[in-house]
Protein backbone atom coordinates (compact mmCIF):
# COMPACT_ATOMS: atom_id res chain seq x y z
CA UNK A 1 0.00 0.00 0.00
CA UNK A 2 2.80 2.41 0.94
CA UNK A 3 4.64 1.57 -2.27
CA UNK A 4 1.57 2.25 -4.42
CA UNK A 5 0.81 5.52 -2.62
CA UNK A 6 4.38 6.73 -3.17
CA UNK A 7 4.31 5.75 -6.85
CA UNK A 8 1.09 7.76 -7.28
CA UNK A 9 2.66 10.70 -5.40
CA UNK A 10 5.38 10.71 -8.08
CA UNK A 11 3.36 9.68 -11.13
CA UNK A 12 0.53 12.22 -10.80
CA UNK A 13 2.74 15.35 -11.03
CA UNK A 14 4.99 13.77 -13.67
CA UNK A 15 1.96 13.00 -15.86
CA UNK A 16 0.92 16.66 -15.54
CA UNK A 17 4.35 17.66 -16.89
CA UNK A 18 5.72 18.80 -13.54
CA UNK A 19 9.16 18.09 -12.19
CA UNK A 20 9.22 16.09 -9.00
CA UNK A 21 11.64 15.71 -6.13
CA UNK A 22 10.37 12.89 -3.91
CA UNK A 23 11.99 10.82 -1.19
CA UNK A 24 9.62 8.36 0.43
CA UNK A 25 10.12 5.28 2.50
CA UNK A 26 10.09 3.06 -0.60
CA UNK A 27 10.31 5.31 -3.68
CA UNK A 28 12.82 8.00 -4.54
CA UNK A 29 12.35 10.06 -7.69
CA UNK A 30 13.73 13.25 -9.19
CA UNK A 31 12.98 14.78 -12.55
CA UNK A 32 10.06 14.86 -14.91
CA UNK A 33 8.85 14.24 -18.42
CA UNK A 34 8.01 17.00 -20.86
CA UNK A 35 5.38 16.42 -23.53
CA UNK A 36 4.29 19.91 -24.64
CA UNK A 37 0.76 20.14 -25.97
CA UNK A 38 -0.22 16.72 -24.67
CA UNK A 39 -2.97 16.41 -22.08
CA UNK A 40 -2.14 14.18 -19.13
CA UNK A 41 -3.61 10.69 -19.46
CA UNK A 42 -6.21 9.43 -17.08
CA UNK A 43 -4.65 7.38 -14.31
CA UNK A 44 -6.49 4.30 -13.10
CA UNK A 45 -5.40 2.11 -10.22
CA UNK A 46 -5.99 -1.63 -10.38
CA UNK A 47 -7.84 -2.30 -7.14
CA UNK A 48 -10.05 -4.92 -5.55
CA UNK A 49 -9.49 -4.50 -1.81
CA UNK A 50 -10.97 -1.72 0.34
CA UNK A 51 -7.72 0.17 0.96
CA UNK A 52 -6.63 0.11 -2.68
CA UNK A 53 -10.13 1.15 -3.81
CA UNK A 54 -9.98 4.12 -1.43
CA UNK A 55 -6.51 4.99 -2.73
CA UNK A 56 -7.86 4.85 -6.31
CA UNK A 57 -10.49 7.43 -5.39
CA UNK A 58 -8.07 9.59 -3.46
CA UNK A 59 -5.06 9.75 -5.77
CA UNK A 60 -6.10 8.34 -9.16
CA UNK A 61 -8.84 9.12 -11.65
CA UNK A 62 -10.60 5.91 -10.73
CA UNK A 63 -10.29 2.18 -10.30
CA UNK A 64 -9.85 -0.80 -12.60
CA UNK A 65 -11.26 -3.95 -11.05
CA UNK A 66 -11.48 -7.55 -12.27
CA UNK A 67 -13.73 -10.49 -11.40
CA UNK A 68 -16.26 -8.23 -9.73
CA UNK A 69 -19.95 -9.03 -9.55
CA UNK A 70 -22.55 -6.28 -10.05
CA UNK A 71 -23.66 -6.60 -6.41
CA UNK A 72 -20.12 -6.23 -5.06
CA UNK A 73 -19.49 -3.38 -7.48
CA UNK A 74 -22.53 -1.48 -6.18
CA UNK A 75 -22.04 -2.31 -2.50
CA UNK A 76 -18.26 -2.07 -2.11
CA UNK A 77 -16.31 -0.81 -5.12
CA UNK A 78 -18.30 2.25 -6.17
CA UNK A 79 -18.90 3.58 -2.62
CA UNK A 80 -15.24 3.16 -1.62
CA UNK A 81 -13.90 4.92 -4.72
CA UNK A 82 -16.47 7.71 -4.86
CA UNK A 83 -16.26 8.47 -1.14
CA UNK A 84 -12.48 8.79 -1.35
CA UNK A 85 -12.83 11.00 -4.44
CA UNK A 86 -15.13 13.49 -2.69
CA UNK A 87 -14.51 17.01 -3.93
CA UNK A 88 -12.83 15.81 -7.12
CA UNK A 89 -14.16 14.87 -10.54
CA UNK A 90 -16.39 11.80 -10.59
CA UNK A 91 -14.10 8.78 -10.69
CA UNK A 92 -14.02 6.23 -13.48
CA UNK A 93 -15.05 2.73 -12.45
CA UNK A 94 -13.65 0.34 -15.04
CA UNK A 95 -14.55 -3.33 -14.78
CA UNK A 96 -12.70 -6.14 -16.52
CA UNK A 97 -15.08 -8.98 -17.37
CA UNK A 98 -14.65 -12.47 -18.69
CA UNK A 99 -17.42 -13.02 -21.24
CA UNK A 100 -18.63 -15.83 -23.47
CA UNK A 101 -21.60 -15.49 -25.79
CA UNK A 102 -22.37 -19.17 -26.03
CA UNK A 103 -25.04 -21.83 -26.09
CA UNK A 104 -22.92 -23.97 -23.72
CA UNK A 105 -22.94 -21.93 -20.50
CA UNK A 106 -21.91 -24.88 -18.31
CA UNK A 107 -18.97 -25.66 -20.60
CA UNK A 108 -17.87 -22.02 -20.58
CA UNK A 109 -18.05 -21.89 -16.77
CA UNK A 110 -16.04 -25.11 -16.47
CA UNK A 111 -13.36 -23.82 -18.88
CA UNK A 112 -13.06 -20.53 -16.98
CA UNK A 113 -12.67 -22.28 -13.64
CA UNK A 114 -10.02 -24.56 -15.18
CA UNK A 115 -8.17 -21.88 -17.16
CA UNK A 116 -8.13 -19.34 -14.32
CA UNK A 117 -7.75 -21.78 -11.40
CA UNK A 118 -4.15 -20.72 -10.73
CA UNK A 119 -4.91 -16.97 -10.90
CA UNK A 120 -7.77 -17.49 -8.43
CA UNK A 121 -5.21 -18.59 -5.82
CA UNK A 122 -3.40 -15.24 -5.91
CA UNK A 123 -4.10 -13.37 -2.66
CA UNK A 124 -5.81 -10.36 -4.26
CA UNK A 125 -8.19 -12.51 -6.32
CA UNK A 126 -8.87 -15.18 -3.67
CA UNK A 127 -9.69 -12.43 -1.15
CA UNK A 128 -11.99 -10.70 -3.65
CA UNK A 129 -13.79 -13.94 -4.49
CA UNK A 130 -14.27 -14.63 -0.79
CA UNK A 131 -15.47 -11.08 0.03
CA UNK A 132 -18.14 -11.18 -2.64
CA UNK A 133 -19.20 -14.77 -1.92
CA UNK A 134 -17.95 -16.20 -5.22
CA UNK A 135 -16.80 -19.81 -5.33
CA UNK A 136 -14.49 -19.27 -8.29
CA UNK A 137 -13.78 -17.19 -11.39
CA UNK A 138 -16.79 -18.66 -13.21
CA UNK A 139 -19.09 -16.90 -10.74
CA UNK A 140 -17.97 -13.62 -12.32
CA UNK A 141 -18.35 -14.82 -15.93
CA UNK A 142 -20.89 -13.25 -18.26
CA UNK A 143 -22.17 -16.25 -20.20
CA UNK A 144 -25.21 -16.99 -22.30
CA UNK A 145 -26.79 -15.85 -25.53
CA UNK A 146 -26.66 -12.29 -26.84
CA UNK A 147 -29.71 -11.17 -24.86
CA UNK A 148 -28.32 -12.56 -21.58
CA UNK A 149 -24.93 -10.91 -22.16
CA UNK A 150 -26.54 -7.56 -22.96
CA UNK A 151 -28.68 -7.79 -19.81
CA UNK A 152 -25.56 -8.57 -17.73
CA UNK A 153 -23.89 -5.45 -19.12
CA UNK A 154 -26.89 -3.40 -18.00
CA UNK A 155 -26.50 -4.80 -14.48
CA UNK A 156 -22.89 -3.57 -14.37
CA UNK A 157 -23.88 -0.14 -15.68
CA UNK A 158 -26.70 0.06 -13.12
CA UNK A 159 -24.20 -0.90 -10.39
CA UNK A 160 -21.97 2.06 -11.30
CA UNK A 161 -19.50 0.82 -13.89
CA UNK A 162 -18.48 3.65 -16.18
CA UNK A 163 -16.62 1.40 -18.61
CA UNK A 164 -16.17 -2.31 -19.28
CA UNK A 165 -13.19 -4.18 -20.64
CA UNK A 166 -14.34 -7.46 -22.12
CA UNK A 167 -12.08 -10.52 -22.18
CA UNK A 168 -13.64 -13.05 -24.58
CA UNK A 169 -13.26 -16.63 -23.36
CA UNK A 170 -14.47 -20.02 -24.53
CA UNK A 171 -14.42 -21.85 -27.81
CA UNK A 172 -13.20 -19.90 -30.85
CA UNK A 173 -16.70 -19.59 -32.31
CA UNK A 174 -18.00 -18.30 -28.95
CA UNK A 175 -15.21 -15.74 -28.81
CA UNK A 176 -16.23 -14.50 -32.27
CA UNK A 177 -19.85 -14.18 -31.09
CA UNK A 178 -18.65 -12.36 -27.98
CA UNK A 179 -16.49 -9.87 -29.87
CA UNK A 180 -19.26 -9.26 -32.42
CA UNK A 181 -21.89 -8.60 -29.74
CA UNK A 182 -19.76 -6.25 -27.69
CA UNK A 183 -18.54 -4.38 -30.77
CA UNK A 184 -22.18 -3.87 -31.77
CA UNK A 185 -23.10 -2.73 -28.25
CA UNK A 186 -20.18 -0.29 -28.21
CA UNK A 187 -21.29 1.20 -31.56
CA UNK A 188 -24.88 1.50 -30.34
CA UNK A 189 -23.76 3.12 -27.08
CA UNK A 190 -21.57 5.68 -28.88
CA UNK A 191 -24.25 6.48 -31.40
Amino acid sequence: MRHTREILDVLNPVLRGEDVEFRGQVVTAAGGVAAPGVAPPSLLLAANGPRMLALAGELADGALTMWTTPRFLAEAVVPAVTTAAAGRAAPRIVVGLLASVTSDVDGARERVNTDFRQAATLPTFSALLERQGSTGPADTLIAGDEAAAEQAVRHFADAGATELIIFPVGLPEDQVRTVTLFADLAKKHRG
